[in-house]
């Protein structure tokens, strides 16, 4: 009787830490670091940082985000990614928050902005606040951010050749049930071939078919869109992605894939369910080293 009577007191105590914890985790960042070896770079050369951001649905972290690009620029980053969906459709107010990250970062180190969904949902004829989000495009371009929608770029970094492509997945490919998964045909005829030379990066926002970005020669693919799955179990399985894959173990971190590496960052931002838990908002810095010659003999 007296655990009946309780019963409601606990599960109200529950739901409370559920949501200060959620809280937490929505309103602070980690910085999640991974290491990737890869005979593409060249021998005897030093290794290189991406840092990648992904999902900040127009999420603030500090004053003008501030904290978020401080903390980014801090490891002197190469270039950062940007695997889109940092702003949300519909909301010209999340602009800004976008625009001041990105814009902060680009005046200290180069800046690639692959669209998301959202940047695609924004573009549409009958999308409301079009004309705004085409202005914060314009004045992310004015300010050196290179916006990849099916372009690639390529730089140098301390003599090795770097190619990085956007490739702007179709709507259908969102869709809740039966989404169409890009095919390396269609990536290459949405970007060409890959690099002949160097080091191809792709940034991909939703990482389903995974395995289609390696076929057409992407040596690392980065991606966003599953949030972490919003719920993690262990650090490892995604509560539910927005195709409804549940405990799927593939919505963040690095994996093999192919003859390259797929990351997929569990985003900063939130949106639709506004929810985090045992899943902290995170920006990813990814560390690319060349194979040593110990490590090839091994």
């Amino acid at each position: 009787m007296e655990i009946n009577m309780l019963l409601p007191s606990i599960i109200a105590a529950a739901i409370c830490l559920i949501l200060i914890e959620s809280h937490r985790e929505q309103s602070s960042f980690v910085m999640r670091h991974y290491t990737i070896v890869s005979d593409k770079l060249k021998a005897g050369s030093e290794s290189y940082c991406f840092v990648l951001l992904a999902d900040l649905h127009g999420h603030i972290f500090g004053k003008d985000n501030a904290s978020l690009a401080e903390a980014v620029l801090k490891s002197s980053p190469d270039a950062v990614l940007v695997a889109g969906d940092m702003i949300t459709a519909g909301n010209t107010h999340g602009f800004e928050a976008a625009e001041h990250l990105l814009s902060s970062i680009a005046l200290h180190c180069p800046v690639y902005y692959g669209l998301g969904n959202h940047e695609m949902k924004m573009e549409q004829e009958e999308a409301d606040g079009r004309e705004a989000y085409f202005d914060y495009r314009k004045r992310l371009e004015d300010k050196n951010i290179r916006i990849l929608s099916n372009k690639s770029d390529t730089f140098q970094i301390r003599g090795q050749s770097f190619t990085v492509s956007g490739l702007t997945i179709p709507g259908d490919a969102y869709s809740r049930v039966g989404a169409r998964k890009a095919s390396a045909d269609f990536i290459r005829e949405m970007l060409g071939e890959p690099a002949a030379d160097g080091y191809q990066i792709l940034i991909a926002h939703n990482p389903a078919g995974s395995r289609s970005f390696s076929e057409w020669g992407a040596d690392l693919t980065v991606s966003g869109h599953y949030h972490g799955g919003i719920v993690r179990f262990f650090g490892k399985y995604g509560l539910i992605t927005p195709q409804f894959q549940f405990f799927s173990d593939k919505t963040a971190g690095c994996f093999a894939n192919g003859k390259g590496h797929l990351v997929i960052s569990s985003g900063l931002g939130t949106h639709f369910i506004p929810i985090r838990l045992g899943n902290p908002a995170e920006a990813v810095f990814i560390h690319l080293r060349p194979e040593k010659e110990n490590e090839k003999a091994g």
